[in-house]
């Protein structure tokens, strides 16, 4: 290569360069970005539950996989089992009032559950809530519950299912 072609793509590379610098520095605009309440409402409306570090800090994450559906079955089985049986000890039906306003997540709904000894285990509410899909269908009003029922008839009255 000679020195004068050395020198013209030398200065190809600084005005490509130039010309690069000054468009973004002149006309790119980036795309407007959402505001963090605006990304909250998308996500609830695609069926998100959005909660706070301090919410989401205070949970246990329990990430069981099930290598076949009929795992899935027989531990959601043995939870069932376990859990009515465990209610049969306690002779007291135990009624509650439960309110679902607009923003409560399951979790805090499993908390407050457990705190009136409606169900035995928040985590185990949960995790049935989740894995079965009744996170994404909580129905915001006011629920008579009481600690016959099963996790399964909880989560349908709370989502209105059945």
């Amino acid at each position: 290569m000679s020195r004068e072609t050395v020198r013209a793509f030398a200065f190809g590379l600084l005005s490509a360069a130039l010309a690069l610098f000054l468009f973004v520095q002149f006309f790119y605009r980036p795309e407007a970005s959402m505001s963090t309440q605006e990304m909250i409402h998308a996500l609830k409306k695609q069926g998100y539950t959005v909660s706070s570090p301090k919410e989401s800090s205070n949970q246990p994450i329990n990430r069981k996989s099930y290598s076949s559906k009929r795992e899935k079955q027989q531990a959601d089985t043995s939870r069932k089992t376990k859990n009515e049986s465990s209610k049969e000890t306690n002779n007291a039906n135990r009624s509650f009032r439960l309110t679902i306003s607009p923003g409560t997540t399951p979790d805090q709904i499993a908390q407050r559950l457990e705190q009136e000894k409606i169900i035995n285990s928040a985590s185990q509410f949960s995790e049935y809530m989740n894995q079965n899909g009744f996170s994404k269908k909580l129905q915001i009003g006011t629920y008579s519950l009481n600690s016959q029922m099963t996790m399964e008839d909880i989560a349908n009255t709370i989502t209105k299912s059945k």
